[in-house]
């Protein structure tokens, strides 16, 4: 017998990240039959079961709406795809997206996504200026909510470039004639979308500077770089801007490997309750327009991951507490710059030549995984260093030293899932001496190797010495441990920011 509100047991969870709206605990008899058993050993009738649920605080990631950017390359007619992220649970779809008829002519749609069936659409043309658009709808006919895969099409705009246009034509989402407006499964409307224009280069037109953060699946207790690139950055005079991210699941520690260009940019971080900032300033002190090639870095967010992070973060491009602005050689502001967020997932730590699996971080009908060796993005096959190649799940087998730093993604119904880099990291446990060369003081059982990214933190009772040389990637010194190299000893770190 227990006194009545007795606790038998608690039940913790790790909460999604973006976790919104409520989730059910409920009892039930799948796989195990619920059953009370009395003192002659017999079920007891009628027991109540009492259920619950958690609520979660906070509203789920912004829903995103995407015009693309292209080039005409010389061709009459030209195809703008319109995607999106964070399309989670909604049951209605509608707006309008409004461009410069002198420019192009609205030829139609195309490739609408399958969960819009039924879109509907209706050409307009302004009679008071050279404005054209369309407005369009879509709601689902079951009323049932429904899910997008991030980066997916929506729908690609078809248009007719009108001949001997010049420079650029802007495609922009607006409220008129139709509101912006997703609605969500409760029948409210989503009140935080946020929209990026579009824009088509004619000739002599440029396209708009995109600034990319990279993505990047990561242990806890670790580091990791996220590079920032730059393409069409073309006679800039300067920008400034934010970046934020969950300070509770990394912290930056510093930025590198600023772009020559740009060496004297202003970075500022800060932290504000749960969210880390970083300021960025930059203008040409010649007052010089400056280019930057495509694809080049133009500088690296380095970031210490708080030990048992889990799920994912957001590192976002953000207007606080700096303004997102570039301005052009001119002085003017650069309209429709794009800004592609990056997204940090966390992982296990993984030992050298050991097993691990992958999940892909999108879900769809096929499943194709990709491995990068350092040349590009090839498909890789079921064989003795992988299995599950066309499902979810990829499981890599006995995984050697010379994986470090090889990236995997997922091709899924023809989107890309968040890269995955192999890394290494080895603990330092320090269970049976002092001695760094001793495989039975680390996590993994083996001497970390130029492969390996190393944390060294206070989880036995001895303190590392090194007495020998050592060659590894990284070496992260958490509070509270400290290392001892010896007089002739050297320590080669090949990776440390």
């Amino acid at each position: 017998s227990l006194p009545n509100n007795t606790v038998l047991f608690t039940i913790n969870f790790n909460v999604v990240s973006g976790a919104f709206g409520n989730t059910n605990i409920s009892f039930g008899s799948i796989p195990t039959q619920l059953l009370v058993a009395g003192a002659n050993g017999s079920s007891i009738s009628n027991v109540t079961y009492t259920n619950g649920y958690v609520g979660f605080v906070g509203l789920p990631a912004a829903p995103q709406l995407i015009i693309g950017t292209v080039a005409q390359n010389n061709q009459a007619t030209v195809t703008v795809p319109v995607t999106t992220r964070n399309f989670t649970q909604y049951i209605g779809f509608q707006g309008s997206i409004n461009w410069d008829t002198t420019k192009v002519r609205f030829a139609g749609l195309n490739n609408i996504h399958p969960t819009l069936q039924g879109l509907d659409f209706q050409r307009y043309n302004s009679t008071s200026n050279a404005t054209g658009g369309i407005s369009f709808l879509w709601l689902n006919d079951t009323l049932q909510p429904q899910n997008i895969t991030d980066n997916s099409v929506l729908f690609n705009l078809v248009y007719n470039v009108v001949n001997g246009a010049t420079g650029n034509a802007t495609l922009s989402f607006s409220n008129e004639p139709t509101t912006l407006l997703l609605t969500t499964a409760q029948g409210t409307a989503a009140s935080n979308i946020t929209t990026q224009n579009g824009t088509i280069a004619l000739q002599g037109g440029t396209l708009p500077p995109t600034f990319t953060i990279a993505s990047r699946s990561h242990v806890s207790d670790s580091t990791v770089a996220l590079t920032v690139k730059v393409n069409n950055f073309s006679q800039l005079l300067a920008m400034q801007g934010s970046i934020q991210w969950d300070n509770t699941k990394m912290q930056l520690i510093n930025v590198t490997q600023v772009h020559s260009t740009i060496s004297n940019t202003l970075f500022n971080g800060a932290v504000n309750g749960t969210i880390g900032t970083l300021s960025y300033l930059w203008t040409d002190d010649n007052l010089t327009a400056q280019t930057i090639a495509n694809n080049q870095t133009v500088f690296i967010l380095n970031f210490r991951v708080t030990p048992a992070s889990s799920g994912l973060t957001f590192v976002s491009f953000n207007n606080n507490p700096t303004s997102l602005v570039v301005s052009n050689a001119s002085g003017d502001v650069v309209p429709n710059v794009v800004y592609n967020n990056g997204i940090v997932t966390f992982s296990a730590p993984m030992c050298l030549n050991g097993t691990t699996t992958i999940t892909s971080d999108i879900q769809g009908a096929t499943y194709q995984w990709q491995r990068d060796t350092g040349t590009g993005f090839v498909n890789i096959t079921n064989g003795s260093a992988f299995t599950g190649v066309n499902t979810p799940t990829l499981t890599l087998l006995n995984v050697p030293s010379t994986s470090g730093g090889l990236v995997y993604r997922c091709l899924v119904n023809g989107n890309y899932s968040t890269p995955y880099e192999i890394v290494f990291t080895n603990y330092w446990i320090g269970g049976t001496s002092t001695a760094w060369e001793v495989p039975t003081n680390w996590s993994c059982g083996v001497i970390p190797d130029r492969n390996t990214e190393v944390v060294l933190s206070p989880r036995g009772g001895n303190n590392p010495v090194i007495n020998t040389n050592v060659i590894v990637k990284k070496i992260l010194i958490l509070p509270g441990i400290n290392l001892t190299v010896l007089p002739g000893m050297l320590v080669t770190i090949l990776g440390q920011p």
